[in-house]
């Protein structure tokens, strides 16, 4: 785009571009913004014109970005959130009053396990602020890099990029999970017995290979996994009404047996624990909002 245009531009056809790339569609877009559909589609038309591209193209379930759209969607969304923090006041932010939304960037573990008492406690002391997570969907490095994310949980940082603040928020160990009246139960599980089960694995990439195999592969031994699922949504019902054990983070397993009858006994193996850490970018490290996120965040128990 040409310097001399740059004058030219309504500001607020870029914010509507960006509300369209994370949407994908003209409605969802406008409501992200506070606008109608008709005023939403009436940018979409100029934003067409003053790039002389189509944008986004419709398909059968949303509107997809053309490969100049895409290249917009990282820099603009870098350039709208530098704005946002230059023109935002650096009063003391007061929880009680704050009207705001926070994004965080978080996976299936993090939100099982954090996001129930950090989401009460944001009920409790800030009932106007709103939380939006997002999937592990890019590398959260990326996503706090170019601000799709405010926070990020993640279980490695080793690597980060030098404008990436970490802290480590817990250390965390595994557990072998059976349903109440299990067989198995009964007595303490050897590792001998613990070999011989039938195993369910939660797997996202799909293979039938976990932590716990690297650890029985060391001894030369293997166990049976009988069942493999992408995520740990199900993992409890099935694990409370079978003959399958499965082994899981222990405040998964907490969270689950609070809610069906499980029987969480000591894995008769060592397994190698693991660290969650939080995560943000260094433009947000004295930002009062942002501190007093970061520090709630933490002050909760998991």
């Amino acid at each position: 785009m040409a310097e001399t245009r740059l004058a030219a531009i309504d500001l607020n056809l870029l914010v509507a571009l960006d509300a369209l790339l994370v949407e994908r569609n003209v409605t969802r877009a406008a409501a992200r913004i506070g606008i109608t559909q008709p005023a939403m589609s009436h940018a979409l038309m100029r934003l067409r014109k003053l790039l002389g591209d189509p944008l986004f193209v419709r398909t059968p379930r949303e509107m997809v970005p053309t490969a100049r759209a895409e290249k917009l969607a990282i820099p603009l969304r870098r350039a709208l959130s530098d704005i946002q923090e230059a023109l935002r006041s650096d009063a003391a932010f007061d929880p009680s009053k704050a009207e705001r939304t926070f994004t965080m960037s978080m996976g299936d573990f993090a939100s099982l396990v954090i996001l129930p008492d950090f989401a009460a406690r944001l009920r409790e002391v800030a009932p106007k602020v709103d939380l939006r997570v997002i999937a592990e969907e890019m590398p959260w490095s990326r996503a706090l890099d170019d601000g799709t994310a405010d926070l990020a949980i993640a279980v490695s940082v080793h690597g980060a990029p030098s404008n990436i603040r970490t802290r480590k928020l817990f250390s965390e160990r595994f557990v072998c999970v059976m349903r109440r009246d299990h067989p198995a139960a009964r007595r303490p599980l050897t590792l001998d017995r613990f070999v011989n089960l039938t195993h369910a694995l939660i797997a996202p990439g799909g293979r039938a290979w976990g932590i716990v195999d690297d650890a029985l592969a060391e001894r030369g031994l293997r166990r049976r996994i009988g069942l493999t699922i992408p995520h740990f949504l199900v993992a409890p019902f099935v694990i409370a009404s079978s003959d399958f054990v499965i082994t899981l983070p222990e405040r998964v397993a907490r969270r689950f047996a609070a809610a069906v009858p499980l029987r969480i006994v000591p894995t008769p193996i060592a397994i190698p624990g693991f660290s969650m850490h939080l995560a943000w970018h260094e433009r947000l490290q004295r930002e009062p909002a942002y501190v007093w996120l970061r520090r709630t965040l933490v002050e909760v128990e998991v």
